[in-house]
């Protein structure tokens, strides 16, 4: 990974939780909810979750989500060293989303059994 792929990947890391934090966790519990009918899938019941537990987890998936940035920048760029910049971001934004979806299903589990 070149200094300025780093650089710019934790500077997208540390500048999306910034903004995370100072909308109050509003992008994670965008993502969470977004994940709404996959958890419907996986846990075969209506999500239904504690409304003290809906923002601690919306900020720990707005934390959380970016800690991601790095290390998959640095694994596309491993992987993908000889293809067109499109195809490391479409890699990059394919395992953000993935990343996305399992932290919704693991705070949703885990609220739910709280």
């Amino acid at each position: 990974m070149t200094r300025k792929a780093f650089t710019t990947a934790l500077g997208l890391k540390l500048g999306a939780i910034a903004l995370g934090l100072a909308l109050l966790g509003l992008p994670g519990a965008v993502i969470f909810e977004g994940c709404y009918p996959i958890i419907r899938l996986v846990f075969r019941e209506e999500p239904r979750i504690a409304p003290d537990s809906a923002w601690p987890i919306a900020i720990y998936m707005t934390m959380l989500w970016p800690a991601a940035f790095l290390p998959l920048a640095w694994v596309a760029t491993l992987l993908f060293q000889g293809e067109r910049r499109g195809a490391r971001i479409g890699f990059v934004v394919g395992l953000l989303i993935v990343w996305g979806v399992l932290l919704s299903l693991v705070f949703y589990a885990m609220a739910r059994q709280a």
